[in-house]
């Protein structure tokens, strides 16, 4: 601490203050990122909270055939995160099919997540790209469909 005349200042080395205002003690002032945060922004398309009806067919692990009837949670351009009650595992791929248009799409199992009770969340993605499954994007890339 240095007294010049009334005025009290504090000398401190370099990167003192970003050290101080980091800490936790302070509130910490350069907050981290959530961890959805970050994932949102890592993201290709934006993610909307829609309830679309569909059906999904494909084969459990031990391959027996189902189809079950279920409502998405959330949509994007390049899949959906939908409860399913079948067992399925990452990787392999199912047919979805939007129940409100009739339209066909494979998928690719990219994420599973399960819980004790319920249905578990399963997020596909598309094999493929072409056109608007969910009827709710505008087109990828920039380009206009005429």
């Amino acid at each position: 601490m240095v007294r010049s005349g009334t005025r009290v200042g504090l000398h401190l080395g370099h990167g003192t203050i970003d050290r101080i205002r980091s800490h936790s003690y302070f509130g910490g002032m350069r907050a981290k990122k959530s961890k959805a945060k970050m994932q949102e922004e890592r993201r290709r398309s934006k993610r909307l909270p829609l309830s679309i009806p569909v059906r999904v067919y494909g084969r459990t692990p031990d391959d027996r055939p189902f189809r079950d009837i279920t409502m998405t949670n959330a949509v994007s351009a390049h899949g959906g995160l939908l409860p399913m009650a079948p067992k399925v595992k990452r990787g392999q791929t199912v047919l979805l099919v939007n129940g409100i248009t009739e339209e066909e799409r494979e998928c690719r199992v990219v994420f599973v997540q399960s819980k004790a009770r319920g249905p578990r969340r399963v997020g596909l993605q598309f094999t493929n790209l072409k056109g608007d499954f969910w009827h709710v994007f505008t087109p990828l890339g920039g380009s206009r469909e005429r």
